[in-house]
């Protein structure tokens, strides 16, 4: 019997996808502009982003989940800090020398990329996670003593602290131990241990009911951000989403609603195909080199991209979709290739 969580599996798998439509974004409207204000297709773009977007938050909430309720001594966290550490050694190594060239490396300005994490944007996510593992074993001792109320006291001050306009107020009082990123951490251990029905008002508790209303509330989510950031992206004629804050409550809630109801239907789905479960498998430990390897296919692969884009018969829009289910397959296909190279696969 499949006594793995296969419902992380599954949003692990959904994030990464998320990543590949975020970051291809670049070649649909800040990098190419062929999807703009006045098409039909422009509010679809910004549907599809905003649900993109939710990557990060779901990311951070998975780690929580995964790794904030295992008892492990001090090295083997100590493990994890150097191999995170390692892979940005290495995967930085490869993007600048594929993108300088052996001619130009310059092993000072490359040591300088690593330490500031100014090269590949989306490393960011890399050093920000470095900081939850240096913190893992203190913050498992925490979340261990701690009550349901104590989580819930955690979850209102890591929205509080989304609010830029509430946290820029005054320079000097903050809260640095909620910061949004740290809290959506513990955030997914709570939602993976405890049962939120629990805290909703009776009349919601049915769950036919509190699916219908919490969908309501996902679509009102989804189309507010989108449609205020299509508004705000005319002044540029881009596809951007003017609410580009991974942590802020609205990616919060649908990081939350795509958390409960994955569990809802999938926890308990232990007589799942042997076929089915080795697909998840395979796209499970894959989605972490397709996050380290995508941005640097792209790179290489951008002329062919825009060439696919520009001469497609079909809408832009669509082939939006079909190059991130591309980007997904092949970038699992280098990743697999990647993992034989002695000790990589140890470290992705």
């Amino acid at each position: 019997m499949n006594s793995r969580k296969n419902y992380l599996d599954i949003l692990k798998i959904f994030a990464c996808f998320c990543v590949l439509a975020d970051h291809s974004n670049y070649f649909v409207s800040t990098g190419g502009a062929r999807i703009n204000p006045g098409m039909a297709q422009y509010p679809i773009a910004f549907i599809y982003l905003t649900i993109a977007h939710v990557a990060v938050t779901l990311f951070v909430m998975i780690s929580g989940a995964l790794l904030l309720g295992k008892e492990e001594t001090y090295k083997k966290c100590f493990v994890r800090v150097i191999k995170t550490g390692l892979v940005i050694v290495i995967f930085t190594f490869i993007h600048y020398l594929l993108d300088k060239g052996f001619n130009n490396f310059n092993v000072k300005e490359y040591c300088s990329h690593v330490i500031k994490g100014d090269y590949i944007i989306n490393y960011w996510y890399l050093y920000m996670y470095l900081g939850l593992l240096v913190m893992l074993p203190i913050l498992r001792k925490m979340v261990q003593v701690l009550k349901e109320r104590d989580f819930l006291f955690i979850l209102f001050l890591t929205v509080i602290c989304s609010f830029d306009f509430i946290t820029g107020l005054n320079p000097w009082f903050n809260l640095p131990i909620f910061i949004p990123f740290l809290g959506v951490f513990i955030l997914g251990y709570y939602l993976d241990n405890y049962d939120i029905k629990e805290l909703i008002p009776r009349f919601l508790a049915k769950e036919k009911v509190l699916f219908i209303v919490s969908s309501i509330g996902l679509v009102i989510d989804i189309l507010s951000v989108a449609l205020y950031s299509a508004r705000e992206s005319k002044m540029d004629n881009t596809v951007s989403n003017r609410l580009f804050c991974w942590d802020n409550i609205f990616f919060m809630y649908m990081a939350i609603y795509l958390f409960y109801w994955a569990k809802k239907l999938w926890l308990v789905k232990t007589d799942s195909s042997m076929r089915s479960i080795g697909l998840l498998k395979v796209l499970r430990e894959g989605t972490y080199g397709i996050y380290l390897v995508h941005g640097t296919f792209m790179m290489v692969t951008a002329p062919y991209i825009a060439a696919f884009l520009d001469n497609s018969p079909m809408p832009q829009m669509v082939n939006w979709v079909i190059l991130d289910i591309g980007l997904f397959v092949v970038c699992l296909g280098v990743t697999m290739v990647v993992k034989l190279v002695p000790g990589m696969k140890r470290l992705i």
